[in-house]
């Protein structure tokens, strides 16, 4: 069925006025009873339904997605409130003061809106609250605080008598937690908590030729935020056999030179441009829906995405014919993306008349995800992919290793006073050693004293200078099963930073202890 919202908004951006006064009357009751319950004066509340119409009417052709308006609607009323108490400072009547048989009827009152606007998000705020009780005190307060009520760190440090760094690391120990509830938030949560941030993600892919001769492997790299899915780099090492190279694998296709993939939300007939790989101009489409079939199956409802290349200008390279390269590069890609399952077929139209072809094999998605490109850890997709050039088909795997948020609170790290290694190697299997390692950050005094609940600061450790850089899996290539315990024996948090790199959070100048195994030449 239908969203009504969706047809009262295209009416009021085509200038039917009648079409906005619908919208309003649909939506005033819970919009005056959320003010209500947020400011607590029934008829402030009223001037705020008011003001939030008002924003809504002005910012409606900003609405990127009709379908949320609900939701928009919600933040809006929500940052009215906000404003009204900053110009407004009220005097709260004590509770003890209220007479009981008023306090009974306010109470009811409220709890009779709050059910009105709870069924009216349809369960949205119950999901969330649920998911925040499961944080400490002072965790839900700043998480409440930044992402409901709209204040920024620096506000919430004035207000809760922190300083910005307790803040910071307040919000950082609470999305950790909340972490393994992130797919239930980004389905519920309008205003959400981890969406926004970017996240980078790193895909690991091996190509071989269907008789088995190993052709290429790296790393490829993209950036994920609530406006773009896009690539942003990549290392491999393998055999282009000359020209189409440097396209010797089917990620090279994807990634494309670091163009965004995605641009959120995603609608049907919406395009772009931007420069592509190899100084080419790259003009994107979101061309339609088609119901797509290759070896792994049917699948109805594929997103069809279109780019075309032009004016490639491919740097000569020793032994290379340059204009074939350019023509490789320049033509028109097409992507079929299944929802919850990825990339399902490709077809690259080269301007010369090659045409490059490849088509899913099978999948292995570890968590249900709605996403036209799972990014999940462990999500996996096996290809078959030929073109002119090549007298077998390649046969290409590749699998997400790495999803993870870039962090913010890098400033002055822990500096180590030691580091105490155990190295034992089983004789049965000397190629791998098990490390254990202690490291004992620097003075105390290093930590900001004053906190006084002992504010978490970056242990900051790193594997770039054994050169795995290049390797899709970075470190993971030689290092294996890694965890940190503090001084009591206490799991600690690990957040990636990059593939080579890594931080810890610590509160204090004890000890840690990582344990991990090494893969040995």
């Amino acid at each position: 069925m239908k969203n009504e919202d969706v047809d009262l908004i295209q009416r009021v951006l085509s200038g039917d006025e009648n079409a906005f006064t619908a919208l309003v009357e649909k939506h005033r009751k819970w919009i005056h009873s959320l003010a209500w319950r947020e400011i607590g004066d029934f008829h402030a509340a009223q001037e705020i339904t008011q003001d939030t119409f008002i924003q809504a009417h002005k910012s409606l052709p900003s609405l990127r997605d009709p379908n949320r308006f609900s939701g928009w609607l919600h933040v809006i009323a929500k940052r009215q409130c906000i404003e009204w108490l900053r110009r407004k400072p009220m005097m709260m009547q004590s509770l003890d003061a209220m007479p009981n048989a008023e306090l009974e009827r306010l109470s009811y009152a409220r709890y009779l809106d709050e059910e009105q606007a709870q069924a009216s998000t349809d369960g949205l705020r119950e999901v969330v609250e649920r998911l925040l009780q499961k944080l400490p005190v002072n965790e839900r307060s700043v998480m409440v605080l930044h992402y409901y009520k709209g204040l920024t760190c620096e506000e919430v440090s004035a207000l809760l008598d922190v300083s910005l760094n307790t803040v910071k690391s307040r919000l950082y120990r609470a999305r950790k937690r909340l972490e393994t509830e992130e797919s239930m938030l980004r389905e519920t949560l309008d205003t959400n908590i981890l969406k926004s941030e970017q996240r980078c993600v790193d895909f690991q892919a091996t190509a071989a030729t269907e008789t088995g001769k190993h052709l290429a492997e790296g790393g490829f790299n993209f950036n994920h935020t609530d406006k773009v899915f896009t690539s942003s780099g990549f290392h491999t090492k393998g055999y282009g056999d000359g020209d189409p190279s440097p396209m010797y694998m089917l990620l090279h296709y994807l990634n494309h030179g670091g163009i965004d993939i995605f641009r959120f939300p995603l609608v049907v007939g919406s395009s772009w441009e931007q420069g592509g790989a190899w100084k080419s101009e790259a003009t994107a489409t979101l061309e339609d829906c088609e119901t797509v079939s290759v070896a792994a199956g049917t699948f109805s409802a594929c997103l069809k995405h279109k780019t075309v290349f032009t004016d490639a200008d491919v740097e000569i390279v020793e032994g290379a014919d340059a204009e074939l390269r350019d023509t490789l590069v320049n033509g028109t890609r097409y992507l079929w993306f299944a929802k919850g399952i990825g990339l399902v077929k490709m077809r690259y139209e080269h301007s010369n008349g090659v045409v490059t072809e490849a088509e899913l094999l099978k999948h292995e998605i570890p968590l249900q995800d709605e996403a036209y490109l799972p990014a999940q850890i462990g999500t996996q997709w096996t290809y078959k992919w030929h073109n002119t050039y090549r007298e077998e088909a390649v046969i290409e795997e590749w699998r997400v290793i790495r999803n993870f948020r870039r962090l913010e609170n890098l400033e002055n790290p822990i500096e180590l006073a030691s580091a105490r290694y155990e190295v034992k190697i089983d004789a049965d299997n000397p190629r791998v050693a098990h490390v254990k390692c202690v490291l004992t950050p620097a003075a105390v005094n290093q930590l900001d004293s004053s906190d006084t609940e002992g504010e978490q600061k970056p242990l900051l450790l790193s594997m770039s200078r054994f050169g795995t850089e290049w390797l899709g899996d970075g470190y993971g290539h030689y290092l294996q099963d890694l965890t940190v315990t503090d001084a009591h024996g206490k799991t600690l948090v690990i957040e990636e930073i990059d593939k080579t790199q890594w931080a810890i959070q610590t509160r204090d100048a004890s000890p840690v202890t990582l344990h991990y195994k090494a893969r040995l030449n």
